[in-house]
């Protein structure tokens, strides 16, 4: 959810203070993204519900070289602070956190970040100045899920288990990202801008794995998505759905190819539809 703050729906526990020091009780909260703060970058913090705490854990910098993970598939080097503008926590383990981040080779790719620590506010970054280049810190460790080095990344993947042709729908290295549901991944490729024809896909974000995709042009994904421009996706937080509103298909020319009946009243038979020309939206 860009520009929104977002939270683990499973709790937390932690038994030191703010320093790290032993309490002698447990506190109770919630591990918590909010995206935007110094320099827009995102940040981790725990906020304590069991009693009023609120520790920033990290600051979420670029690792600087992922162990073990070919060149090509690194965040891309001049992102030293990443962001995490749609994150999504594990549905499982409020330790982890999932993002999309543009890689060295070009293309999105899908990072799974976990936490290491006990909730104590990160020291490594007291006493110094907020700035973009922050310290390295070691609090989190990074995987990319999606290593296009193992052919796994999100264009070999979708090239391989549906019809995408990338002469006629572009190339997937331009694919967006919509957001999280339930365990997945939701990304979005328009032919040509809003209100266009576009493909949706959805990936296990736990495994890095395919798991479905939609066209909206044809038909042959759902008979109501036909002829279905998108003006916008929005996945449903902790629900595996999403909302996909439609102001009609907008042509090459920039005319508007709009049907007379809402899709609700479309069959798989029924391929009507009324074109009137309109002027190109602004």
């Amino acid at each position: 959810m860009s520009g929104q703050g977002t939270a683990a729906k499973t709790p937390v526990t932690t038994n030191v203070d703010a320093q790290g020091q032993p309490l002698g009780r447990t506190i109770t909260g919630f591990a918590c993204i909010f995206p935007t703060i110094v320099n827009d970058p995102g940040a981790l913090y725990f906020i304590g519900t069991s009693e009023p705490t609120v520790r920033m854990i990290s600051n979420f910098r670029n690792p600087v070289g992922i162990p073990n993970v070919a060149a090509a598939d690194q965040i891309i080097s001049p992102a030293v602070l990443v962001g995490p503008q749609v994150p999504a926590f594990d549905p499982d383990d409020p330790s982890i956190i999932y993002l999309t981040a543009a890689t060295n080779g070009g293309s999105v790719a899908l990072f799974k970040v976990k936490y290491n620590g006990d909730w104590r506010v990160n020291n490594e970054l007291r006493g110094t100045a907020p700035t973009i280049s922050p310290p390295v810190t070691h609090e989190l460790t990074w995987t990319n899920v999606t290593p296009s080095a193992q052919k796994r990344d999100l264009r070999t993947q979708i090239l391989s288990k549906t019809t995408y042709n990338e002469a006629e729908f572009g190339a997937l290295t331009g694919v967006n990202v919509s957001g999280f549901s339930g365990k997945y991944l939701i990304l979005q490729k328009l032919m040509n801008g809003q209100e266009s024809a576009a493909w949706i896909f959805a990936f296990n974000m736990q495994t890095g794995d395919f798991y479905k995709a939609w066209r909206t042009d044809n038909g042959s994904s759902h008979p109501l998505l036909k002829y279905a421009g998108v003006h916008n996706i929005e996945p449903i937080d902790g629900s595996p759905a999403f909302l996909l509103t439609s102001r009609g298909l907008t042509l090459y020319d920039g005319n508007r190819m709009q049907r007379e009946t809402g899709p609700q009243n479309l069959s798989p038979g029924n391929d009507t539809y009324n074109q009137k020309q309109r002027t190109p939206q602004q």
